[in-house]
């Protein structure tokens, strides 16, 4: 998980059809509130809203997960992620849904990424823990600031204070970075797999230029500086996983000078 670096201005649409959609969804909850606590009633969210939306999300993302950072079909991404779930919401896997969800920020800029489908829905889905649970928000009325999400928003903090990588496991730094890697399934089998054969490419890319820098031969060295190119890529905002590959750059870096 990488910081995504984003203009803070809302796209057109949010601002427009989005607020308008919202303001219909909080005059409905304040008609029905006890209807929409109990989820005898539910809210109906506008997907058509969120068209143009993705697009620029994905290129602010560099058409990665805002989680895992998988690219392409690795993972069969490209879902809108709302960081604090529109429907309903969940302080813990295994206990039952509570209504309504964050529905007055389905609609709202900073709520929304793109993830792919194996960290939402497959694991974060409607889970969203709060360090003081009963500070949650349950309506438009309440404040969401008061509110201490134990899940890191990459598109308001830098991750890389509570999550680095061992390898192509993700360790935790943090009590957040624990309950991020943990709900939403960083360390599960298919994606370490996935990192696991991108981290075998960087290290025969170290070795090309470990041998073309200890060799006379024109060639080798040619080899070595296109493999310190491709090296320098990996860890580029860009680059599937780029944060393992930082990690592990720095700490084969750090190695080399301390011998």
């Amino acid at each position: 998980m990488i910081r995504i670096q984003r203009s803070d201005k809302a796209p057109e649409t949010l601002i427009t059809k989005g607020t308008a959609q919202t303001r219909k969804d909080c005059a409905s909850h304040d008609c029905h509130p006890g209807d929409y606590r109990s989820g005898s009633k539910k809210f109906s969210f506008d997907k058509n809203i969120y068209d143009t939306v993705k697009d620029m999300l994905l290129e602010a993302q560099h058409q990665k997960c805002c989680y895992c950072e998988s690219k392409g079909n690795a993972t069969s991404y490209g879902e809108i992620e709302h960081f604090r779930p529109k429907g309903g919401v969940k302080q813990k896997q295994g206990q039952s849904l509570q209504y309504p969800g964050y529905y007055w920020l389905a609609y709202d800029w900073d709520n929304l990424l793109v993830s792919c489908k194996r960290c939402n829905p497959s694991h974060k889905g409607n889970l969203f823990p709060l360090a003081v649970q009963k500070r949650r928000a349950r309506s438009h009325h309440d404040d969401v600031n008061a509110e201490q999400p134990l899940f890191i928003n990459p598109a308001r903090e830098d991750p890389r204070r509570h999550i680095r990588f061992r390898g192509e496991v993700a360790i935790h730094r943090t009590k957040r970075g624990r309950e991020t890697i943990n709900g939403l399934g960083l360390r599960r089998p298919d994606l370490e797999e996935e990192r696991r054969e991108r981290l075998d490419y960087l290290k025969r890319l170290r070795d090309i230029v470990e041998l073309g820098t200890n060799s006379i031969d024109p060639e080798a060295q040619s080899q070595a500086e296109d493999a310190r190119k491709h090296l320098a890529a990996a860890v580029l905002p860009d680059a599937k996983y780029s944060a393992m590959a930082r990690d592990f750059l720095c700490t084969e870096t750090s190695s080399t000078k301390n011998e």
